[in-house]
C-alpha cells in the first residue's frame, strides 16, 4: 500500500471532529455522529469517548494533545501525572492547569 493510501485508511480509522457551517460532527469509521448539543466541549467528549469505546490509539500526530485532554479536561489520569509526556507536563506547567 502507497503513503496515501496508508494515510487514507488511517484518517478513516480514528476519530476526528468534522465542521459543516453550523453543525459538529464526529466522524468515525467514515460516518458522522451529529453532535447535540453543537458545542465543541460535548464535540471534544464525544471524541475521546470514541476512541475509549473502540480502543483506538492516538494518531501520533495528536497524542500528546489527546492525553493532555485525558489529564486536564477529563481528569482519567488524576494522581498519575507522571503519565503525561515531557511535552504535555511541560504545557501544562505553562498553562498553569495544575
Amino acid at each position: 500500500m502507497d503513503q496515501a493510501g496508508e494515510n487514507e485508511r488511517l484518517r478513516r480509522q480514528q476519530p476526528y471532529i468534522l465542521r459543516v457551517a453550523n453543525s459538529l460532527f464526529v466522524i468515525v469509521d467514515g460516518r458522522g455522529v451529529i453532535v447535540k448539543p453543537n458545542t465543541m466541549s460535548v464535540a471534544l467528549d464525544t471524541l475521546m469517548k470514541a476512541f475509549f469505546v473502540f480502543n483506538l490509539a492516538y494518531p501520533p500526530q495528536t497524542r500528546v494533545v489527546h492525553k493532555l485532554l485525558e489529564h486536564v479536561v477529563l481528569r482519567l489520569d488524576e494522581g498519575n501525572v507522571m503519565k503525561l509526556s515531557t511535552k504535555a507536563l511541560k504545557l501544562v506547567s505553562e498553562l498553569a492547569l495544575e
